[in-house]
């Protein structure tokens, strides 16, 4: 959504958006509640501070050590990490499912 879409949807002008998202302006909690309705999220969303970790792509600590061991490789011996990686899942499904 641009700023104008969403400063439509508040009935506010496009330049009132770009304050609140510069912080240059205090945000009323009118303002909060309009803009919660016109993105269709709660309004305790936009408040929240503590930004939590989506679980979904949050990787096992052990996990992410290897994957910050790889980001210190060359871009050659990354490209070959990943070639290996690609390999092996490709194993795994063809053991997974054997017809194909």
């Amino acid at each position: 959504m641009t700023q104008e879409e969403l400063a439509q949807k508040m009935g506010v002008t496009q330049r009132v958006i770009s304050y609140y998202e510069t912080q240059t302006a205090t945000i009323s909690l009118d303002a909060i509640a309009k803009i919660a309705r016109a993105l269709d999220i709660p309004k305790r969303k936009l408040l929240d501070t503590e930004t939590e970790p989506d679980q979904a792509t949050e990787l096992p600590k052990a996990i992410q050590k290897q994957v910050d061991k790889i980001r210190t490789l060359s871009p050659k011996a990354q490209k070959t990490v990943a070639d290996m990686i690609d390999a092996l899942a490709k194993v795994q499904v063809s053991t997974d499912n054997p017809s194909k």
